[in-house]
């Protein structure tokens, strides 16, 4: 069963998606940050986007440093073990 905190992350992760969808059609939001970041927030709850991310980031060495960084930081952030 998962926890409200769990809930909660994968909440704010489908927000954040969809906030980063909205931000393709309108100029005001940074689509593409808000979709990096949606997606990172997910993958914490979802194996599977996870293995996928990493196997997508891993094609390219730049977007996978960054991808890492940017998925250690959020991990540490909200206590996940990396």
């Amino acid at each position: 069963m998962k926890t409200a905190k769990q809930v909660t992350y994968g909440i704010i992760g489908l927000v954040l998606l969809i906030s980063g969808l909205l931000g393709l059609v309108l100029p005001i939001l940074p689509g593409i940050i808000l979709i990096f970041a949606g997606l990172i927030l997910l993958s914490l709850e979802i194996p599977r986007l996870d293995n996928y991310l990493n196997q997508t980031a891993s094609r390219n060495s730049k977007v996978e440093y960054y991808y890492l960084k940017a998925r250690n930081y959020i991990r540490s952030k909200l206590g996940y073990h990396i």
